[in-house]
């Protein structure tokens, strides 16, 4: 399991099942899953320590289907960066303009690492992902949440795992 070295006790609190979450380093991870039941919440914690320097830190871009829960998945991040010891930059929201309208922008949400990586929230449609790539020494990954209450659930799951 990823660990960070100044963690202390953070992680211990896991439920199990959050725990199995946590370890697994499957590619494509998938699970079915009740409001409120902590995945989320334990998933920002992989997302920080993906994105912490001792890992060969990598970008994670999160969808979901509504911009309360992205916010809400960064601010966890964030706290769990907070809790791990990792230096982050409070939550920053921008419009960005998309590449094939720039008439229209989505609203992101995204922390900062002192390393240069970034956990990003994303609204939930697969063209959100356009543009966000990295350099050759940048792993990527990339999430998606709620997919059952998206309405163009083939092409978000798609356009995720081309990405990822």
């Amino acid at each position: 399991m990823k660990t960070a070295s100044n963690s202390g006790n953070s992680l211990e609190l896991l439920l199990p099942y959050q725990r199995e979450w946590l370890e697994d380093q499957s590619p494509l991870k998938i699970i079915e899953k009740n409001r409120r039941c902590g995945i989320s919440w334990v998933d920002s914690a992989d997302s920080v320590l993906n994105a912490a320097p001792a890992h060969g830190w990598s970008n994670t871009y999160y969808m979901s289907f509504n911009k309360d829960n992205c916010r809400q998945y960064i601010e966890d991040a964030g706290e769990w960066a907070k809790k791990l010891g990792y230096a982050v930059s409070e939550v920053i929201e921008e419009n960005e303009a998309l590449l094939d309208d720039p008439d229209k922008s989505i609203t992101t949400y995204r922390i900062v690492f002192a390393s240069g990586a970034e956990i990003m929230g994303l609204p939930g449609v697969s063209r959100s992902l356009r543009s966000k790539q990295g350099t050759s020494s940048t792993r990527r990954r990339s999430l998606t949440t709620w997919r059952a209450c998206c309405r163009r659930q083939k092409p978000l799951l798609c356009g995720a795992v081309a990405y990822g």
